[in-house]
């Protein structure tokens, strides 16, 4: 192979409006590359085409890069939601949000660092115990400790619970995401990776979805979704898990 085939290969992938199949062939590309670079050969083109790859993949997956040099404190959280430190960082379209577990407390940090508290405590609603955004209404949906979910709308403060039959009688929640309108939530008790679809009172159609039988869900501790679902194990290994079957990822 050679460096002009890989990169007719990785900008070809950039021309599909189907993310699965530019991503497959970026990899494809990158694999390429490295077979080359092994055999020592066009090893300085080769090095920048790998570059160029982890660019337009960075480009395909929204992922932005931050060198060290370049980062910076952006605020300081300790002492804003009470005297202990604050849980569940989230970022929201305008800012980044955290909560105390103890007396619910919601707090947001704007791009320039200032802190605003949006509420001081809730009333018969139970401890917040992890956050998600949820980016389409603009708001925060709280797992809570009944376990049970409510919504924060992060623009006037109100918050509503929502409709949600988890899936065992004593569910352990450990994780939860949304994208688009579905709410994705892992249930350590019952040892099932959970998919709902939004209602008019909160999430309901609950059904598993990993359908591999082999893949143990419980070995799952945390998780993002962007269509695929990607989660961070037990061993510290992360894995892609694509229509409810794991897939070959690095």
């Amino acid at each position: 192979t050679s460096p002009r085939i890989n990169e007719t290969i990785q900008a070809s992938a950039l021309i599909y409006d189907n993310r699965e199949q530019a991503r497959r062939m970026l990899s494809e590309a990158d694999q390429l590359t490295s077979e080359l670079l092994a055999t020592g050969r066009y090893e300085k083109e080769a090095q920048e085409l790998k570059s160029t790859i982890q660019a337009q993949h960075d480009r395909l997956q929204k992922i932005q890069r931050v060198a060290g040099n370049a980062a910076s404190l952006v605020s300081d959280l300790a002492g804003k939601v009470g005297s202990e430190s604050p849980q569940g960082l989230v970022a929201l379209a305008d800012g980044v949000y955290a909560f105390s577990g103890k007396n619910n407390a919601v707090v947001r940090v704007s791009p320039a660092g200032e802190v605003t508290q949006l509420n001081e405590h809730t009333q018969g609603i139970g401890s917040f115990i992890l956050v998600t955004a949820h980016e389409a209404d603009k708001a925060l949906l709280f797992v809570t400790e009944e376990p049970g979910l409510a919504l924060f709308d992060t623009t006037d403060g109100t918050l509503t619970p929502q409709d949600i039959t988890f899936p065992s009688a004593k569910p352990t929640i450990t994780s939860i995401a949304t994208y688009g309108s579905r709410l994705y939530v892992l249930d350590q008790a019952a040892g099932l990776l959970v998919s709902y679809s939004k209602s008019l009172r909160g999430y309901g159609g609950g059904e598993p979805w990993v359908t591999n039988k082999d893949f143990k869900v419980t070995t799952i501790k945390s998780m993002a979704v962007d269509g695929s679902v990607f989660a961070l194990l037990e061993d510290g290994t992360l894995t892609r898990l694509f229509k409810g079957e794991p897939t070959d990822f690095k």
